[in-house]
């Protein structure tokens, strides 16, 4: 069982991804908070699971990582990519969104 509130955690998520951002979409900040809160929702389950796995030390940190980041490509930026974004940029808007996350449940677990 989980140590850390589930939604408390998932609210941090949401909200430390979308700071990881503020800078390079700050155009079209309201956007991308929606395309970020979809991705969250539609991977809440991935998202808690793995978060489980690491607390209970069923896989370590680099495993972790690895799912994480798999769960990458199913970040949608779609108001980005209608706003013509460069792949580049939207590879590392996703990238940062990533990393915010994984760091977040790190620190919570």
């Amino acid at each position: 069982m989980a140590k850390f509130n589930v939604e408390s955690l998932l609210e941090d998520i949401k909200n430390n991804a979308i700071s990881s951002v503020k800078t390079d979409v700050k155009d079209f900040l309201s956007e991308t908070e929606t395309d970020i809160k979809e991705f969250i929702v539609s991977q809440k389950n991935n998202i808690i699971k793995y978060a489980e796995l690491l607390e209970n030390k069923e896989i370590n940190q680099d495993e972790f990582n690895d799912l994480m980041l798999g769960l990458k490509d199913l970040c949608q930026m779609k108001a980005l990519e209608e706003k013509g974004i460069a792949i580049a940029k939207l590879d590392k808007i996703k990238s940062d969104i990533m990393d915010s996350i994984i760091n977040t449940i790190i620190s919570k677990v």
